[in-house]
């Protein structure tokens, strides 16, 4: 977990096996808890990704399966940090995908 040097917001990486079985949805919504509702998400095959604001904070969070291991990055900062943290999520996130073939 990072934290701002300024500000409040917090990005967080980890990794874990899928020891679980979970499908990529299962594994998506495991992360989202009432009474936050992403107003965008998206779940292909092998990644998922959703993003909203619960309570004054954003939340973007990206996840990958990938030879039964979860690697996932998640932001957390307050929406009136948005216009700092959103160019420097896209360039982040962009490093996050799939390895070819997947």
């Amino acid at each position: 977990k990072f934290k701002a040097k300024q500000g409040k917001g917090e990005l967080s990486v980890w990794s874990s096996h899928n020891a679980l079985d979970q499908t990529i949805p299962e594994a998506c919504q495991s992360y989202i808890k009432a009474p936050f509702q992403p107003t965008y998400k998206v779940v292909k095959p092998t990644w998922y990704v959703f993003s909203g604001i619960d309570r004054g904070t954003v939340i973007y969070q990206k996840g990958i399966l990938q030879g039964g291991i979860f690697p996932t990055i998640r932001f957390e900062y307050p929406q009136a940090e948005k216009t700092t943290w959103d160019p420097l999520i896209a360039r982040i996130v962009n490093t996050l995908r799939p390895a070819s073939g997947q």
